[in-house]
């Protein structure tokens, strides 16, 4: 059986040997298919991620600066995540552009097809920073000591589950899909994310922004659903600066975006 403080002690990569060795001990329903894996990870990963959690809660109260969750440090934390992936997204932004004559000739959609060269642009950037900005906000919960990012922590990605973490208000151990908004995911989509979510206890299916959308996720009654502040306050993070700080480098790519337009 795993233990947290085994676990704390190895590195990443030892950390993702260890789980993979626990998990191919155990068994699991042959009906579940495809998803035998992700339950298994996740079985795994009950036997230590509440006392990992503990621990994590418990160094984060001793730190001489304060916890990362008291604001000052926490916008300082925020903003250094964010500064990594601005690098790389802005890189990206500039690199998205090409000439009208290499997109028609390996179009990819309409736009490129009608050599509608800032319609392509515009649509290959944004689709590009939705898909990492999804993992933007997996990185930025991360943060807190109540959460954990199974991939960035242990070297293991668990399909369908973004984060493992503690509720703050009940102290439940939470298995939680994170997505942008609340209709980031189409409804059609629905019953594979119950499934995955499913093979967990106390899962969460969660929206990091709240924005003027409904709900095009349809849960289980079993799968709570939560949206904005309901979930970062989980995790103890302040929603208001993490908007802040969100929008502010929103901005930013955007700005990016238009210096590249010009060219």
């Amino acid at each position: 059986m795993l233990k947290a403080k085994d676990i704390l002690q190895s590195n990443k990569k030892e950390r993702a040997q260890k789980i993979k060795a626990e998990a191919k001990k155990l068994t699991a329903p042959t009906t579940l298919g495809k998803l035998i894996t992700p339950y298994k990870y996740g079985f795994a990963m009950r036997q230590f991620t509440e006392d990992y959690i503990n621990i994590n809660i418990e160094l984060d109260k001793n730190l001489m600066r304060g916890s990362v969750l008291k604001k000052e440090n926490l916008e300082i934390a925020l903003k250094a995540r964010i500064e990594d992936y601005l690098v790389g997204a802005m890189k990206q932004t500039s690199a998205e552009r090409v000439s009208i004559a290499d997109m028609i000739a390996k179009p990819t959609n309409a736009y490129e097809m009608s050599g509608a060269s800032e319609l392509a642009f515009a649509n290959r950037v944004t689709r590009n920073l939705s898909t990492t900005m999804g993992n933007l906000w997996e990185k930025l919960a991360d943060i807190s000591p109540y959460a954990i990012n199974p991939d960035l922590e242990f070297g293991i990605k668990i399909r369908g589950i973004d984060l493992i973490a503690k509720n703050m208000q009940n102290n439940s151990v939470e298995f939680i899909q994170l997505k942008t908004t609340k209709n980031t995911l189409s409804g059609s989509q629905s019953g594979r994310a119950n499934d995955e979510l499913l093979l967990h206890p106390n899962p969460v299916f969660a929206a990091a922004f709240d924005v003027n959308q409904n709900w095009t996720y349809k849960n289980d009654e079993n799968i709570i659903r939560i949206c904005g502040k309901e979930f970062w306050a989980r995790i103890g993070m302040d929603y208001d600066l993490v908007f802040q700080i969100v929008t502010n480098t929103i901005r930013q790519l955007e700005d990016e975006f238009v210096k590249a337009l010009a060219k």
